[in-house]
């Protein structure tokens, strides 16, 4: 909230998170309170991002004791109504996108001394891995850090056709209650500080379904979602790797100012496991992307986007040249991916550690996605992408469009491990693919 013209975090009261979850569709309601110390009436701003693939299906504020759905409404015409309604001093909230996954709540007023509660909606799909899905709902913030929660609640229901063989939560020891069909996990706690997001996994066993239909009607008409999961021999866990071709490895790793150093310490662990689990005929490339795209040579003598031979000294070298570059300045992705699609091959993995926020100058992903298409077709459309996003932060629509260039995927650091588990999952992808 802005108080005498500054930024000052508010503290927020009580959290409640109710998640019903049945068979992979997620519905996520958030109930929460900001708590004013000060004795002036504060508008308040709050941004949160929305997992990936995460749908916005409701906003909520209580006006004293009633609480208030809002409208959809067009983005221009939602501000104009809200400034209106700030003008009668009346109560008004805005719930809208303000550019990747992120959604921007303003919500008006906070009297002093006092508390304003706000409700948010969102609906997802979480994806199924072999016999296993994940739930994951991020805490994390620095706010929290500086002004820890008065009141935390997670609670997760799950409903399932199938019979349930396991419901975990790796991340908090959680209060679990199941049944054959369905289960529940509980977390509450005070004065609480998050150090990790919330997780539950869910397994189904050997009854892991091949296809699941999800209709929904609208009178008489209507629509239906269709997942289809691989087989689960595809799918099995090894300890290693399978024999195949070489891998022609081109990593580009974002080190503008929108990464963190919690992000480039996930980058530097990320990068250890997969370069560490190489073979000696795979090759790599590596590309540092900031205000330029810096590309890593051996040595002086070295041609920008040579391949290299993963040895020790190589990667060890090329460690130490990703911790020489200070993450700072704009991220100019169509710069970078002009250099990284010309330098590649058919049998090219490309592997993008970043946000996908492009900050050099049009910053509308719409146009961000078209220029990423068309200098990709105008390479020649050689080569796969892959993203690994490093926090909860990332623009959807850029990510996406990388990840779906030459049959690629993404994933986001997540979990137990989560590097580990990420570079393992994605090298077993790329020695053993599955069915797209």
């Amino acid at each position: 909230a802005k108080v005498d013209g500054r930024d000052v975090p508010l503290t927020l009261g009580y959290h409640k998170v109710t998640v019903d979850i049945r068979d992979q569709i997620a519905r996520t309601v958030i109930e929460e309170s900001f708590v004013n110390h000060t004795d002036a009436t504060l508008e308040g701003v709050f941004q949160f991002p929305l997992p990936q693939d995460a749908s916005i299906s409701g906003f909520a504020m209580w006006i004293g004791d009633q609480l208030v759905e809002a409208d959809v409404v067009e983005k221009q015409r939602a501000r104009e109504i809200y400034e209106t309604i700030l003008r009668e001093k009346r109560d008004p909230g805005l719930l809208e996108w303000s550019g990747g996954n992120i959604f921007k709540a303003r919500v008006y007023p906070i009297f002093g001394h006092s508390e304003k509660r706000i409700k948010i909606t969102y609906t997802q799909v979480l994806p199924m891995n072999g016999s296993q899905y994940r739930y994951s709902y991020a805490l994390q913030s620095e706010m929290l850090r500086q002004n820890p929660l008065r009141e935390l609640a997670v609670t997760v229901n799950i409903f399932s056709e199938v019979p349930l063989a396991k419901v975990v939560c790796p991340t908090h020891s959680a209060r679990i209650s199941a049944a054959r069909n369905s289960a529940q996990v509980e977390f509450a706690a005070q004065e609480y500080t998050p150090t990790q997001d919330f997780e539950v996994e869910v397994d189904v066993g050997q009854s892991a379904p091949r296809t699941v239909l999800i209709p929904h009607r609208r009178g008489d008409d209507g629509y239906f979602l269709l997942t289809v999961n691989p087989p689960e021999a595809q799918r099995n866990p090894r300890a290693l790797l399978a024999d195949g071709p070489p891998l022609d490895l081109l990593v580009v790793v974002d080190t503008s100012g929108s990464i963190d150093r919690a992000q480039r310490k996930a980058q530097d662990r990320f990068l250890g496991f997969l370069f560490g689990s190489l073979g000696k005929n795979d090759r790599f490339r590596l590309v540092a992307a900031d205000v330029e795209t810096a590309w890593f040579r051996p040595d002086t003598n070295a041609p920008a986007g040579a391949s290299m031979v993963p040895t020790e000294q190589n990667v060890a070298q090329a460690m130490d040249f990703l911790a020489g570059r200070v993450s700072l300045g704009w991220t100019d992705l169509g710069k970078t991916f002009a250099e990284v699609f010309k330098a590649s091959k058919p049998s090219t993995q490309i592997i993008y550690l970043g946000d996908g926020i492009d900050t050099s100058g049009d910053s509308d992903p719409g146009a961000i996605v078209k220029l990423i298409k068309r200098i990709y077709a105008e390479a020649g459309g050689k080569g796969a992408v892959h993203v690994v996003a490093t926090s909860s932060s990332f623009e959807p629509a850029t990510v996406k469009t990388l990840a779906g260039l030459g049959g690629g995927s993404f994933r986001r650091l997540e979990g137990e491990a989560p590097e580990r588990s990420a570079a393992m999952g994605l090298l077993d992808e790329l020695t053993r693919p599955g069915i797209r």
